[in-house]
């Protein structure tokens, strides 16, 4: 069976040199993302193909040559996407097929395929179905499958049923369902029926996926409604969505919104989404961009900066750690430091190596002895020992507890031949270790 799949990406890559690199100050675009047409022309091919494939062999006999093929990592998504075709074509069919499938962990996912097909043509049949399920717990959580379902052809029939339905769970998890294809379908009439309903933590929810639903299809007057909306948890994730939206096709214009937003944290979090856009497609920009930046924001977006360079590549990252400025390269240092531990700990152990003594080291093998301390712990000690001050003595305790646990004589060793370590100090550490590591009380239950 030929594997059908659609893949696309972007990315930048960083060179040693991307400092010196001209910037695209100003508007920015994703010239090298396909385009929103490339990708509906991709998908629509995908699609026939997988109808080409239907036709040539029973649907059930590609489910079951998928089941048998455990092994594969994409074997429920398949799976359920051929199901969804199956189910639309004939869903009284899928829906026998997946109801016995008993103990497959994908079962609920599957009968939710079905009944919900099933439910666009005929809700009392595919409800009647659903009455054939044992479990109260199945029928309440695939309620909302069947009115989701039947939201597609009937969404303000739909959302009357569920009204109907007794408080609880599944009525909420329906009500989320039905409003979500509405709003697919016709978002300004979810928002007048969510202005009939008493405000509570049920109805935010359904204004938050209106409204993620209204950026898509209408992100300048999105814009204007978050902009005027509370400061708070929602507002901040819908700036962020928003934020994203709109960058995906103009980096300037995320920026000058998130940065007239008056709520700091709703500010600060669009802009860092924005800036993680950015950096996918012009990192010199977008540092050049949040070198600008102040106080916390600076922090946040420097720090953003760090972590990218560094997941890219985080040899070259480290080259670019002087253009931080001075007082952010320790906190640089330290990401750079924690993501390059985990890919390369020789690598970021002789580049600490080099660094003179002082602040940006310390942050550096702190960042590194996280990711390497049970995976290395030695290597993480030697890290420990090799720094000056109180933070030498904090990790090297935390790092030799450790170290212990994997090889005792050896660390015991190395802590009692420290030279800069006080008698005090050593015993303070061997005592927590003792301590820490005394033989655990395994009382048994007698066998009969």
């Amino acid at each position: 069976m030929a594997s059908l799949f659609v893949g696309f990406a972007s990315g930048v890559l960083v060179t040693q040199h991307f400092l010196s690199a001209p910037s695209n100050a100003g508007h920015t675009s994703l010239p090298t993302a396909p385009s929103d047409q490339q990708i509906g022309q991709q998908l629509d091919a995908l699609n026939q193909r997988v109808r080409a494939l239907l036709s040539e062999e029973h649907a059930e006999h590609i489910v079951d040559k998928l089941r048998a093929e455990t092994s594969d990592p994409h074997q429920h998504a398949l799976m359920q996407m051929i199901l969804q075709f199956w189910a639309d074509e004939n869903p009284t069919a899928a829906l026998e097929y997946a109801l016995q499938m008993e103990n497959h962990a994908g079962r609920l996912d599957f009968l939710a395929v079905a009944l919900g097909s099933m439910a666009q043509y005929d809700l009392t049949a595919s409800l009647e179905w659903l009455d054939h399920l044992d479990h109260p717990q199945e029928r309440e959580i695939l309620l909302a499958a069947v009115y989701a379902g039947y939201a597609q052809s009937a969404p303000e029939a739909a959302m009357r049923a569920v009204e109907q339905m007794s408080p609880g769970y599944g009525r909420d998890r329906a009500l989320a369902k039905v409003a979500k294809v509405w709003a697919d379908q016709d978002v300004l009439a979810v928002f007048d029926w969510i202005e009939t309903q008493p405000v509570d933590r049920r109805l935010q929810d359904i204004y938050t996926t209106a409204m993620t639903t209204y950026i898509e299809q209408e992100p300048e007057n999105a814009g204007y409604l978050i902009e005027a909306m509370r400061p708070g948890s929602q507002k901040t994730a819908l700036a962020c969505q928003y934020a994203q939206t709109v960058a995906s096709t103009d980096i300037q214009q995320a920026l000058n919104w998130a940065e007239q937003l008056t709520d700091p944290n709703a500010q600060k979090e669009a802009l860092a989404v924005t800036l993680g856009v950015w950096l996918d497609t012009d990192v010199r920009g977008a540092f050049d961009y949040a070198l600008t930046t102040e106080g916390e924001l600076s922090d946040t977006l420097l720090k953003q900066v760090a972590v990218h360079l560094s997941q890219d590549n985080p040899q070259n990252a480290v080259r670019s750690l002087s253009a931080f400025p001075s007082t952010l390269q320790p906190t640089a240092a330290r990401e750079m430091a924690r993501i390059w531990a985990t890919s390369d700990p020789i690598g970021v152990t002789e580049w600490i190596a080099t660094m003179s003594a002082g602040p940006t080291q310390d942050q550096a093998v702190r960042g590194a002895i996280h990711p390497l301390v049970n995976r290395a712990p030695e290597t993480a000690f030697r890290l420990a020992s090799s720094l000056q001050g109180t933070i030498r003595y904090d990790l090297m305790r935390y790092t030799a507890g450790a170290w212990y646990e994997v090889d005792p004589q050896a660390a015991f060793t190395a802590i009692n031949a420290d030279h800069v370590l006080t008698d005090d100090a050593k015993q303070l550490i061997l005592a927590q270790l003792t301590r820490e590591s005394a033989a655990m009380d395994l009382v048994l239950p007698a066998r009969e």
